[in-house]
């Protein structure tokens, strides 16, 4: 429960929504300061200039001769000639004993100090008169009898806008953040939750996020590439190991028996071991070759690769099979697999009517001949397996079990016995690489026939 809380306090959307509130309390606290600030300066601004416009007006008057009295009053100001004409009550309410000229001076009291017919709001500039030995003095004042006799409520009125902006201010904040959250924040929770499921042993399935056409759905479909091609990979690497661990058998198989016949000889006292070696050594071989079939095989073929009439430099090696060497071949992996049918009333006959074949990569042609071979060893019991071959390919034709309803044979994990479904895939991978085309079909007598054509494209 606290670790939900810490996620939910530490969310995008509760940093966006924190952020904008402060942000929102500072503009509206600054524009709030400021606009006091001005308001009131300019108040006062405006208070200093008229006073000095009255002010110069009566001192040029006095100056000049035209007035004749020393206190004018009215409803609003008031004019005295020389400090010395100041009211106790002006006076008082400022503690300078000198006033400079121009400046503006003010004073307010306090609502328990006041006192009738004074007035509680006054401001007070001096002009210098008779070449600046007096000094004459412009009071602005509000008076109790005036219709306003107090000074305009100014940090009332800036609070109460500054709320009502506040207020207005907040409600476009959020009327932002929820357009923010569901064209950025959902967008990338949903990226988020796809990012959560997917799986490098499945590909990303569909999902909303996908048809989002922002940059966020941009970055969805480069995740979903990304993972397809994890899962290409994972998927290669699972094939690979099957394969290996499929085909390797046979070679595994053989030298075991051979050490097994060095073994029982070695005790008999018989030095004769040179034959079990050479298996030993030909698994090896094949081994190795096999190895190298596979991981070709596990590469990522492009787009319409096909190498059926590639030059030998293109292909996975580069000496060309013959039909003896086809024979050869056929030959050693009839005895390699022979344990599969040992016991089994089977005969094996192998038919070459060929003297030229274009075929290269002697690995992939044994690993494909290999997997037909033990295909139609493990599904027969008795009878007859033909393996012919001719200048367009290879028929292997068994009196076994035969074909089981509408299974594809050929998808992996579909074959029968403990061959895991994998030969037929292998043998079916290789001819889509190489452009070959393979069929099985089943016999009107009974088992069925492998036919692999290499010299006619699927």
């Amino acid at each position: 429960m606290n670790k939900q809380a810490d996620s939910k306090r530490d969310s995008l959307r509760s940093f966006l929504r924190n952020q904008l509130l402060l942000l929102t309390g500072f503009i509206v606290a600054g524009f709030a300061s400021l606009i006091l600030y001005i308001y009131v300066d300019a108040l006062d601004i405006a208070t200093r200039k008229g006073l000095l416009v009255i002010g110069a007006y009566y001192a040029q008057l006095h100056d000049e001769g035209s007035l004749d009295k020393t206190i004018l009053e009215s409803d609003e100001f008031s004019i005295f000639v020389g400090q010395e004409n100041l009211p106790i009550s002006v006076s008082l309410r400022f503690p300078e004993n000198v006033f400079n000229n121009y400046e503006l001076y003010k004073n307010r009291i306090n609502s328990d100090e006041k006192q009738p017919g004074v007035s509680p709001f006054i401001m007070l500039t001096a002009m210098p008169i008779e070449k600046g030995e007096r000094q004459l003095f412009a009071v602005y004042h509000f008076h109790n009898n005036t219709a306003v006799n107090t000074r305009p409520p100014v940090l009332e009125t800036v609070l109460i806008a500054s709320f009502v902006v506040f207020f207005i201010l907040l409600a476009a904040v959020f009327w932002m953040a929820r357009r923010f959250n569901r064209r950025v924040l959902e967008p990338m929770e949903a990226l988020a939750d796809m990012a959560h499921k997917a799986d490098e042993t499945s590909p990303v399935q569909a999902h909303p996020i996908l048809q989002d056409r922002t940059e966020i759905g941009l970055v969805a479909h480069a995740l979903k590439q990304a993972m397809e091609r994890i899962h290409t990979f994972h998927q290669r690497e699972k094939t690979f190991l099957q394969n290996a661990s499929h085909e390797l058998r046979t070679p595994i198989t053989v030298v075991g028996s051979a050490l097994d016949i060095i073994e029982r000889r070695l005790a008999m006292g018989k030095q004769d071991i040179s034959q079990p070696l050479l298996h030993i050594r030909q698994a090896c071989v094949n081994m190795k070759e096999t190895t190298e079939a596979l991981l070709w095989l596990s590469l990522e073929a492009p787009p319409g690769d096909r190498q059926a009439d590639q030059p030998p430099g293109q292909s996975l090696e580069k000496s060309p099979i013959k039909a003896d060497d086809l024979q050869q071949i056929l030959t050693e992996l009839v005895d390699q697999l022979g344990y599969l049918i040992e016991g089994r009333k089977i005969n094996v006959s192998i038919s070459m009517n060929t003297q030229n074949i274009p075929l290269y990569d002697p690995a992939l042609v044994r690993i494909l001949l290999a997997n037909l071979i033990r295909n139609a060893f493990e599904h027969t019991f008795e009878g007859q397996i033909d393996i012919d071959v001719n200048n367009s390919g290879i028929c292997i034709t068994d009196t076994g079990i035969g074909l089981s309803g509408d299974t594809n044979l050929v998808k992996r994990g579909q074959s029968g016995r403990d061959s895991f479904g994998l030969g037929l895939d292998i043998v079916s991978r290789i001819a889509n690489r190489k452009g070959w085309k393979l069929t099985l079909n089943s016999n009107a007598n009974g088992g069925c026939s492998a036919t692999l054509n290499w010299a006619i494209r699927p």
